[in-house]
């Protein structure tokens, strides 16, 4: 098994069949489409396979932007405080501390999911955090 590999319109094309690769394709031996995304354009135009690092710090980006999508949905279900605290000029610390307090939980926990994924060493390591709100 094997995967062929050319850039098109400065883009990066795979394919395991040597019929659907033009003459300009490289061949990778024992790489398969699973494999497809390990490859990048260099900065001289070429083609280059990423890193064990390259690949978990991507991995490391994905997760964190995961988190905070899910902790920004999580907190503007509970953002109506604040205004409604600010325009009648009340201390949503003293009307609401129940949900102040679950915000400022929320974060804390989000501030150690952060820590987790940026301290991960592998992929396998940084897919075993879950997050748990």
């Amino acid at each position: 098994m094997g995967l062929y590999v050319w850039i098109e319109n400065g883009q990066i094309r795979t394919t395991e069949f040597k019929e659907y690769a033009p003459d300009n394709a490289v061949y990778y031996e024992n790489m398969s489409f699973l494999d497809a995304d390990k490859f990048y354009i260099d900065q001289n135009g070429q083609i280059a396979i990423k890193t064990d690092k390259q690949i978990l710090e991507e991995e490391k980006q994905k997760r964190l932007q995961e988190l905070k999508s899910i902790v920004a949905n999580l907190l503007s279900k509970t953002d109506w405080i604040y205004i409604k605290c600010m325009e009648l000029g009340l201390d949503p610390q003293t009307v609401y501390p129940d949900k102040v307090q679950e915000r400022i939980n929320l974060r804390q926990k989000k501030d150690q999911y952060e820590q987790a994924i940026m301290n991960a060493k592998s992929i396998e390591e940084l897919r075993a955090i879950r997050f748990e709100f």
